[in-house]
């Protein structure tokens, strides 16, 4: 993992890291939770794999991602982004904005073919709340 400092708690960054851990457990078919800065940096990352992932180009490739996914719909339909998908024969990758500590940041989730995509559409909102609801401990 990355050593860069984003600016962020080892504390909630532990917190943080106990949700993604968790959504990976109670659904198998989530294989992987990623949180990262809008520019790019990995704040945290779990998988429930044996694949390794690098996460800081994990990191990288979410950030430019929901970039350019949101200035396609800017561009094409003068709207925001919500949501950003890519969909394969084994499953699913889902992109989305949430905030942390007010901060954007873009929350990653890859879900195997098991689980059908409004599924993890709803876990992925549900825990981009749950991320923007994460208070500091001082």
């Amino acid at each position: 993992m990355s050593n860069l400092d984003t600016g962020f708690s080892d504390e909630l960054k532990s917190r943080l890291e106990h949700m993604l851990k968790s959504l990976c457990i109670a659904r198998k078919e989530i294989f992987l939770a990623s949180v990262c800065t809008v520019d790019g940096f990995n704040i945290r990352s779990v998988t429930s794999s044996a694949r390794t992932t690098e996460v800081d180009k994990l990191a990288a490739m979410a950030s430019t991602i929901v970039s350019l996914s949101a200035a396609s719909a800017q561009q094409l339909l003068a709207l925001p982004s919500t949501f950003t998908t890519i969909e394969t024969e084994g499953g699913n990758i889902l992109f989305l904005l949430t905030k942390l500590l007010d901060k954007e940041c873009v929350l990653t989730l890859a879900v195997n073919n098991q689980m059908q995509l409004a599924n993890a559409r709803y876990e992925a909102m549900r825990l981009a709340n749950a991320i923007s609801e994460l208070k500091s401990v001082m």
